[in-house]
Formats: C-alpha cells, sequence, structure tokens
C-alpha cells in the first residue's frame, strides 16, 4: 500500500508539499526531489538505529539531540554554521529525519539561512508522521516558553516510511495516539469509531491507513488557511495544545521533559471540561469523546501526566497560558470540542481553564 497526494495552500499557492506515505521509503530518500545538495539533519537515536539503511554515506550529515533538547538556540545557530562551513548554495535542500523536534529545528534554519532554502521531513515518529511534519511551522524553544522562535516554511516533500515505528517504545506510541485524538475527537467521526475499535495500533502496516487519514485531514485544514490567520481554520489544530504547551513548558524549567502527545491527550481532557462547562457539548458527544481518551490511554489528571515528579498548582501554569500564541488582546482563547468530529475556537475565562486542570 502506498499514497500519495499534494498539499496545495489556497493563500500562497507557491507553497506546496508533495506527501508521500509508504513502506520501504527509507530506501530511496530522494529519488528525484533534489536538484542541488542535501544536507541530512538526523537524530542522534534515529542515526544510531537507521544509519545503515538510510544509504547517507558520503553525505553531509548533521546530528541534532534527541527530543525536545534539538530546539535550542545553540542548535540552530549550530547547524546554519555547519551549512555555511560546508558551503551550501541556495540550490540546497535540507533533510529532517527524527521526530517533530528535529523537523522543527531543520525547518527553521532552512527558512533562515541564505534567506531561504529547501526543505523536505522524513519523519520517524507517530507524532510527527500524523501532525508535526506537515504544514511548514517551524520553532525553537526559549527558557521563557515553547515555540516562541519561529515561521513558516513549507515543505516541498513529506517522506513517511512507517517501518520507522518499529523501533518505537509504546511510550512513544501512545505519544503519537494523543494526536490521533485529536483529530478524530475534533475533526472525523470515522477515525474516532477507528480508535474505538481498534485502540493503539503497534503494526506498521495498519498504521499507515491512520497515517494517511491524519495527513488528509491536516492538509484540508492548512490548505485554505497556511499562516494561521487570527481566528482562522487552522487555529483548531491548537485542539489539546494550550494546556499541553503550558505544562510542557513547566516541565522543562524543572529539569525534565514529558512526551508531547500525551500532554496534547490530557490536554484534550481539560477541553472537555471546559466545553461541558460551557455548554457547548452534549453529555452523549463528552462519553464518546472520553471513550476516546481512555482507548489511547490519555492521562485523566495532572497529577497522572506529570508524575513522578510533583505535580505543579494550576496557578503556576498562568504565566505560560498567558504566552499562548492564541492569545488576542490579553484574552485567552480556547479551542473546545462542539461535538465528536467538532470543534471550534472561543474565549475562555483563564479561572475556567484552570478549574479544568485538576
Amino acid at each position: 500500500m502506498s499514497e500519495r497526494f499534494e498539499l496545495r495552500c489556497v493563500d500562497d499557492r507557491s507553497s506546496s508539499t508533495v506527501v508521500d506515505v509508504a513502506r520501504g521509503l527509507r530506501r530511496d530518500l530522494l529519488g528525484a526531489r533534489v536538484s542541488g545538495r542535501a544536507c541530512f539533519v538526523v537524530d542522534q537515536r534515529v542515526h544510531e538505529l537507521w544509519s545503515s539503511e538510510l544509504g547517507l554515506d558520503g553525505a553531509p550529515v548533521f546530528l541534532t539531540p534527541p527530543g525536545e533538547a534539538a530546539k535550542t538556540p545553540e542548535t540552530l545557530v549550530a547547524l546554519c554554521r555547519f551549512l555555511g562551513q560546508q558551503n551550501f548554495e541556495r540550490s540546497a535542500t535540507l533533510v529532517s529525519i527524527g521526530g517533530g523536534a528535529c523537523g522543527d529545528v531543520t525547518g527553521l534554519a532552512a527558512s533562515l539561512y541564505l534567506r531561504g532554502v529547501a526543505v523536505i521531513h522524513v519523519p520517524t515518529t507517530l507524532v510527527a508522521m500524523v501532525d508535526a511534519a506537515l504544514g511548514g511551522k517551524t520553532a525553537i524553544d526559549l527558557p521563557e516558553g515553547k515555540n516562541l522562535v519561529g515561521s513558516f516554511h513549507t515543505p516541498t516533500a513529506l517522506l513517511v516510511d512507517p517501518d520507522f515505528l518499529s523501533t518505537l517504545p509504546r511510550s512513544a506510541l501512545l505519544a503519537g495516539y494523543g494526536e490521533i485524538a485529536k483529530y478524530a475527537i475534533g475533526f472525523d467521526k470515522v477515525l474516532a469509531d477507528s480508535v474505538l475499535r481498534d485502540g493503539v495500533l503497534s503494526d506498521p502496516e495498519p498504521l499507515e491507513a491512520v497515517i494517511t487519514r491524519c495527513l488528509r485531514i491536516k492538509a484540508s485544514v492548512v490548505a485554505n488557511d497556511l499562516r494561521e490567520a487570527q481566528g482562522g481554520q487552522r487555529m483548531r489544530l491548537n485542539l489539546g495544545h494550550t494546556t499541553a504547551h503550558a505544562i510542557e513548558a513547566w516541565s522543562l524549567e524543572q529539569g525534565r521533559e514529558l512526551a508531547h502527545g500525551q500532554a496534547v491527550a490530557y490536554g484534550l481532557r481539560c477541553a472537555l471540561r471546559v466545553a461541558r462547562q460551557e455548554g457547548l457539548i452534549a453529555d452523549s458527544d463528552v462519553a464518546r469523546c472520553e471513550a476516546v481518551l481512555d482507548r489511547v490511554e490519555a492521562p485523566t489528571s495532572l497529577a497522572a501526566l506529570v508524575a513522578p515528579a510533583a505535580a505543579p498548582d494550576a496557578s503556576e501554569l498562568t504565566v505560560y497560558l498567558r504566552r499562548d500564541k492564541k492569545v488576542h488582546d490579553q484574552a485567552l482563547r480556547l479551542v473546545l470540542p462542539t461535538a465528536l468530529g467538532a470543534c471550534t475556537l472561543r474565549s475562555c475565562r483563564l479561572d475556567t481553564l484552570l478549574e479544568a486542570l485538576r
């Protein structure tokens, strides 16, 4: 089974991404997709596990630290300096091979080096395959918060090989299912039914269909709102993320990294609580959404998410919530589910969200 489709943006016709989903793509990463020189930016752990199958011998390779540690100003500058030292020209292409963090810093470097070179993403985690690698968002973190420095830089291609998932631990698959639950609860009842029926899949073959469905959902949203206009449709893709990013930023300050997808899954529970309190969603839909979250083993409380570390008091997250990119005129706007498979953007009182963070 293989899938190919193109994301072409209505508001920027020059921004398009050819998406390929097929097992075995790692053995021919570039094919005819790159005319100039390529620099491979590879997560260190991925390089250890897969370098013998990637065919990178002799090619310029820049290794990034595993996970969120890659998304730092230091890594960004080191990558840009590496490109300069290798005399890469504007015709070059950067190719990220790793999870969402590797793709984020690679995409940002591609948007900055020589004022912009091409980038291709080869995601190796389920979170990156179903969500992070598509759409052109790039970013690094600062001590003050996640994703505070970034740009929009659309990849020319997305090459998704589900076989990379065979080396992931179950915890990483659960993190990926946090993002899958976002699409199921906020966008697609059919996907929700699939999750309720099958639970967390671990075999790359059946996962291929799930990955493709999520990518098509995201592509349909991004195509009409590439740069996330204020109040635009793309903001709905942040369902569950306001809470997740605040908790992740707090955790990083404690010297601890949370699995992004698990933070999103808990953020979905919080969004459901707020939506129910605000009367936006029927109890029957709440029950079905909660069943999806239970099926993907989403954390049920803040303490369950951050354990074994001591959970913060909800008020400790206030400073991070106020930095969320959906804050407008000092009002917090939250993406909330309105039914199974539907969501909307609403203004929300901060104390209402803090109460949901129990």
